[in-house]
């Protein structure tokens, strides 16, 4: 459901949740839920998809909630979404930021409306209640200590938006093609899981490992392309 969430399948997302019985808060090996994860991407649709099934809105990961997540980034659709559900704009980082101080700190005082709506005095109607929780992140080991190059998370990122010409920009700055992210997917798993035909061939190129990483419910990327039924990636993968 991640991957769903953060390329702004709203409809995958309500299928999952309404059709299957998907856990709306159930958080990835990494710790963060399909809600953080469609608020970071700007997905606004996404959002009010997962919040009307029930999503919590409060949930923190690294002590950033979705609002902040999408505060961060700008995303001025979500922020509005989020807010207008319930959002805590009163909740704060570490380091005592909310998520106003984060859209400030990243945007400027651009959109005034959206600075007012973030007002973390306006928090008040939730001050008596307890954010809601998620369920504890899953134990995971660590797939590599050595931390990811700026390179590598843009290559992460490009996989995730299916961005071909971004990914072979990345790969010819040096990105590693068998980056994985926190949870342990690879990039060739993220493009499998998404269907790009032509990620998989430019990350196949690159020395891309067809064993490398796992999907959420622990199949290989063969595996997961033959599950999804993507033909030509599964004859891409077995060559």
């Amino acid at each position: 459901m991640y991957l769903a969430a953060g390329r702004g399948h709203a409809d995958v997302v309500s299928a999952l949740l309404l059709e299957l019985g998907a856990d709306v808060n159930a958080p990835s090996a990494g710790g963060w839920t399909a809600l953080q994860v469609a608020a970071y991407r700007g997905h606004a649709r996404t959002v009010q998809v997962l919040v009307s099934c029930g999503a919590a809105l409060d949930h923190a990961h690294n002590q950033l909630t979705a609002l902040m997540c999408a505060a961060t980034k700008g995303h001025a659709g979500c922020v509005k979404a989020l807010c207008e559900a319930g959002a805590n704009t009163g909740l704060q980082t570490a380091e005592g930021k909310t998520a106003q101080d984060l859209w400030i700190q990243s945007n400027g005082r651009t959109q005034p409306e959206i600075v007012a709506l973030l007002d973390p005095s306006g928090f008040g109607r939730l001050a008596d209640k307890e954010p809601e929780p998620a369920k504890p992140a899953k134990a995971v080991t660590p797939v590599s200590q050595r931390p990811l190059t700026a390179s590598e998370l843009k290559l992460l990122d490009a996989v995730w938006d299916a961005d071909a010409e971004l990914v072979k920009t990345c790969l010819r700055e040096g990105a590693d093609p068998n980056a994985q992210d926190e949870d342990g997917q690879s990039t060739l798993i993220l493009a499998v899981m998404g269907g790009d035909v032509e990620c998989v061939r430019l990350l196949l190129a690159a020395g891309a490992d067809r064993g490398r990483g796992r999907t959420a419910m622990g199949k290989t990327a063969l595996e997961a392309a033959e599950e999804l039924g993507h033909a030509e990636i599964v004859k891409l993968l077995s060559e």
